[in-house]
């Protein structure tokens, strides 16, 4: 893994570094996707929670051998937090399996309780400040 600088946040999962070598990057954070809003009014929210675990300028780790053809990476990020499991616990974000399998399975095991835990707690997207960001057809025990 190498290090990169964080230039800019695009969402709650994903973001920008620039590489010298490659030029900008777009990083998938591996594992999770960030809660999907109904409206699409609520995304600058997640967004912002991203933002505060890693403003510009911080240092990540990444592994540049997951470049995708398109210039985009889905990546395991490393960092002097854990990123994925503090937006996981929080419910700024949700296990996605279409990206898992750049993760070990013991961790996704850990994500999978930290995101039920989550729910049950209604943290984060679960919780009733976000109520009008969820779908009308999300199922009641997920509510």
């Amino acid at each position: 893994m190498e290090k990169f600088t964080v230039k800019r946040i695009i969402s709650g999962d994903t973001f920008i570094i620039k590489d010298k070598n490659i030029g900008k990057v777009k990083v998938q954070i591996a594992g999770i996707s960030s809660a999907i809003s109904a409206n699409g009014e609520c995304g600058d929210r997640f967004r912002d929670v991203l933002t505060g675990l890693l403003p510009k300028g911080s240092e990540v780790k990444l592994n540049l051998n997951e470049l995708g053809d398109q210039g985009n990476l889905n990546s395991k990020v490393g960092s002097q937090v854990n990123i994925t499991r503090k937006l996981v616990k929080r419910g700024y974000a949700q296990v996605n399996l279409g990206s898992s399998e750049y993760i070990s399975p013991a961790k996704l095991k850990r994500l999978e309780k930290l995101q039920r835990q989550a729910m049950k707690k209604k943290r984060g997207f679960w919780s009733d400040a976000f109520s009008d960001c969820r779908f009308a057809d999300v199922p009641d025990e997920l509510k």
